[in-house]
């Protein structure tokens, strides 16, 4: 009877090491998975700071490209109408010109007829 109870005991023994063994790798797991999940959380705020900035970064590019749209349009808008008064400039020099040559021509036509009265007086 003294045996069974012998071995009866330490298998109790034995049982409650083996219980208190899971129950502390049970805590340190649990103490291991708490961390994972607080590193999950950590990298899930990283994640969707990232994805803030970037978004930040997508719409400065899309503001720095309507800006550079609306100065090519200026730029060019400028060069036109550059274009244009380089071109009215030309006109009325080729205006002027004309005007002058018609001028030359009736200076001299006027000087021959002058000429022609001076002839005959």
């Amino acid at each position: 009877k003294d045996f069974f109870k012998i071995s009866h005991d330490r298998n109790i023994e034995r049982l409650d090491s083996s219980v208190f063994y899971l129950n502390d790798v049970t805590a340190r797991l649990n103490t291991s998975l708490v961390g994972h999940v607080r590193n999950l959380e950590s990298v899930e705020h990283r994640t969707s700071s990232y994805r803030t900035v970037i978004s930040d970064l997508v719409e400065q590019q899309t503001t720095h490209e309507n800006e550079f749209d609306r100065f090519k349009h200026t730029i060019t808008g400028t060069v036109n109408r550059i274009h244009d008064h380089h071109q009215q400039y030309w006109d009325q020099i080729e205006r002027n010109n004309n005007s002058i040559t018609r001028f030359e021509t009736w200076i001299k036509s006027a000087e021959e007829w002058l000429q022609q009265l001076d002839e005959n007086v």
